[in-house]
């Protein structure tokens, strides 16, 4: 239900703890949910029409957030590399130019 709405209507939802870690945490963003006395962050960034999570964890000690974030910045850039790579082949039909 939390990621149709945000699908729906961007990703500072009413209701919802959302907030942008910033430059430092690699442009992520951070939802808080609480389900059944346990709290769980979701790390995840927009692009364009799409959101992509890129961790799920609940909320634990400062040690163990740093670890989730290290996680999710290491994947969101494997996905943007992938992003890249993709476009990049696109863009020259399929097929890289040989020199």
């Amino acid at each position: 239900m939390l990621l149709g709405e945000m699908a729906r209507f961007g990703v500072a939802l009413e209701g919802y703890q959302v907030k942008a870690l910033g430059k430092a945490n690699g442009y992520l963003w951070q939802v808080n949910l609480k389900i059944v006395r346990l709290q769980v962050r979701i790390l995840f960034a927009p692009y364009n029409q799409k959101l992509v999570l890129f961790r799920i964890h609940k909320k634990g000690s400062p040690q163990e957030q740093q670890r989730a974030y290290a996680l999710a910045i290491k994947r969101k850039k494997e996905f943007e590399d992938l992003e890249k790579a993709q476009e990049k082949k696109a863009k020259h039909g399929g097929n890289f130019p040989t020199h």
